[in-house]
């Protein structure tokens, strides 16, 4: 046996090794960094409750003027806290530049505040705006770890406010959390929230109300389960003008910015338009690539399905996957997102009868059909790029259960969504939503294709939300036939308030929202 010795150059070693250790402690100190700062972050978020107790009060008395003030500094609070996670998470420059123009705007509020004789020097909300401006003072600049204490101080100091409840403890207990999972752990770590905080923020709106992304927002802390930082991404950037136009036109603008993410989401390669003539949404697929190939793969199917529904296999006109095969052969052969679709579901479908339930033999013709739809799958595919990166996008949601309320909801915008649309797009919601509701949706099995009735969801959830982006060409048909068929089916939402609750069942379906 031969040995291949090397000689190392020891210098290089300590160097390296040097390096290594430079690297390490970095990482080590970036770390503890980020945990501190996520601390001075979720004291804050337990105390944000405070403001909300203030809102309740001038509700409760009939304060007009008191609570526009009032809502002007939670829907401040609420934004750059926002930027301060997502800093915390991604620290980018942009970022960066948002935690420093928010750091101004709270020393601004508080200056205005305090040079208000008619305001108490120091109040519950003051010291939540403090805590706040500390929070992030802390975050971008990393070396200022007693502004990151302070806010623990100031934000505990408001929360007694509230409740007798010691809350220092939960500063403590977030330290010994690692950084990586410190927001995915509940705010109120080992303790419930106090009843006074939990009441205050169930009287938070509701999902309909311009607080209602606010909300969510905050649940989804309490819960550990934060919503997506890019989503927040977005919103923290919606223009200063929005922002300072108040709650209800930075409710619309997030209702938009939620639209597109869900389309993004549950990606669909196709296209939805308005007919100017018409005023119905139709749905255009997109352009079919190397149509030779697209058509021998879907020929191959046609063949493969005659030759299993002929013989002794189990299969005739009358079983669900043959109808569904029929059908896309013949009416969707121009459609590769389609055909893509009921093909994987189709694939599914066999393969489970086959191997699991047993309904139909593992037959050569039955065998020949599944490997002829299979390959259809992969060809449709290779051919279009966007249409695999869906399906990829696809396998990666958490989907969740329908709850029964939702179930509700849907069976009534089922017409609704009808009476708004034309041709394919018009028959697909008929099929997909009753689809739907009466198919379990539940998680995807680990490395299957997702399972029948997700893709209908995704149809349904990709397509709504893109009608509800498009808010210009909406506004236009109030005075249209669509319009008014969809206000006769649905007089108590009105069609953005449909279009509205559809598009925060999609969020919660498919994770992105809790």
């Amino acid at each position: 046996m031969r040995w291949n010795l090397r000689v190392v150059n020891t210098s290089q070693l300590s160097t390296s090794w040097k390096f290594y250790k430079f690297e390490l402690l970095h990482k080590m100190k970036l770390n503890i960094e980020n945990l501190h700062a996520a601390c001075s972050l979720r004291s804050v978020l337990r105390a944000v409750p405070v403001i909300l107790a203030a809102r309740e009060h001038c509700i409760s008395n009939n304060l007009g003027e008191d609570l526009k003030f009032c809502d002007r500094r939670l829907l401040e609070i609420c934004r750059s806290l926002t930027v301060n996670f997502c800093y915390v998470c991604v620290s980018t420059k942009p970022i960066k530049l948002q935690m420093i123009e928010a750091e101004k705007r709270l020393k601004h509020i508080r200056f205005k505040i305090q040079s208000d004789p008619d305001n108490e020097p120091v109040s519950p909300t003051n010291d939540l705006l403090a805590a706040a401006e500390s929070s992030i003072s802390g975050s971008w600049r990393s070396s200022v770890e007693t502004t990151r204490i302070n806010a623990n101080v100031l934000a505990a100091r408001a929360i007694l406010a509230l409740t007798d409840l010691p809350v220092s403890g939960q500063w403590s207990n977030d330290l010994v959390v690692p950084a990586e999972t410190i927001f995915s752990t509940p705010l109120w770590m080992e303790i419930d929230p106090p009843e006074p905080i939990l009441s205050y923020v169930d009287s938070w709106g509701v999902p309909t109300e311009s607080w209602g992304f606010w909300r969510k927002w905050y649940d989804s802390f309490l819960i550990g389960e934060p919503i997506s930082v890019e989503l927040q991404r977005r919103v923290a950037e919606i223009p200063d003008e929005v922002w300072q136009s108040g709650p209800e036109a930075v409710a619309k603008e997030i209702a938009r910015i939620e639209a597109e993410w869900l389309a993004e989401q549950v990606p669909q390669a196709e296209v939805i338009e308005l007919n100017p003539e018409t005023q119905k949404f139709f749905v255009t697929p997109i352009p079919v690539e190397n149509p030779p190939l697209t058509y021998n793969l879907i020929s191959r199917v046609e063949d493969a399905l005659e030759d299993a529904v002929q013989g002794h296999n189990g299969l005739n006109e009358r079983t669900s996957v043959v109808r569904k095969l029929q059908r896309c052969c013949q009416r969707y052969a121009n459609d590769p997102q389609r055909v893509e679709m009921e093909f994987t579901s189709a694939a599914v479908s066999l393969r489970r009868q086959m191997h699991e339930s047993f309904e139909i033999p593992d037959s050569e013709d039955n065998i020949m059909l599944l490997e002829a739809v299979e390959e259809g799958v992969r060809g449709i595919r290779a051919s279009h790029p966007e249409v695999a990166q869906n399906r990829e996008q696809l396998a990666k949601l958490k989907v969740k259960e329908l709850l029964p309320e939702e179930r509700e909801i849907l069976e009534q915008a089922e017409p609704v969504l009808r009476a708004l649309s034309e041709g394919q797009l018009e028959e697909d919601f008929a099929e997909d939503i009753p689809q739907l509701l009466n198919t379990s949706v539940g998680p995807l099995p680990t490395g299957s294709p997702a399972l029948p009735g997700v893709d209908a969801s995704m149809r349904v959830f990709s397509r709504a939300a893109k009608i509800m982006s498009m808010e210009d060409k909406i506004d236009k048909m109030h005075d249209g036939k669509a319009h008014r068929s969809a206000t006769m089916a649905n007089t108590v939402w009105g069609l953005g308030g449909m279009l509205y609750k559809i598009l925060q069942i999609g969020l919660r379906l498919f994770g992105v929202g809790p």
